[in-house]
C-alpha cells in the first residue's frame, strides 16, 4: 500500500510550530510591562498610582506571562504531534 502523504508539508508545519513556540518564549521576555515603570511616569500624580501599578504587575504575572507560556507549550506539543504523525505514516507505508 502506498500512502500519498506530503512529508515535506508535515516537516515544514512542525518547524513552523517550533519557531512560533520559541517566538512566544522570547516575546514575553521582550515585553516591557507597565509594572516595571515608575508609577509617577505612568500616572503622574494620580492618587493610588502605586497600587494601580501593583495591580498591573499582578495581571502581567498571572495572566500575560501564563498565556504566553501556555501558547508556547501548545505549539511545542503540535510540533511533537506532527513528528509522530509523520513517523506513524512512514511505518504504515513500509512494506
Amino acid at each position: 500500500m502506498v500512502l500519498d502523504v506530503h512529508y515535506k508539508a508535515l516537516e515544514e508545519c512542525g518547524r513552523a510550530a517550533y519557531r512560533l513556540a520559541k517566538d512566544f518564549d522570547r516575546a514575553y521576555g521582550e515585553l516591557k510591562p507597565a509594572a516595571e515603570t515608575d508609577a509617577a511616569k505612568l500616572f503622574g500624580k494620580l492618587d493610588g498610582a502605586a497600587a494601580l501599578v501593583g495591580q498591573i504587575k499582578k495581571v502581567d504575572e498571572e495572566t500575560i506571562k501564563k498565556e504566553f507560556g501556555e501558547a508556547a507549550e501548545r505549539l511545542r506539543a503540535v510540533e511533537k504531534a506532527l513528528d509522530k504523525v509523520e513517523q506513524n505514516v512512514k511505518e504504515a507505508d513500509t512494506p
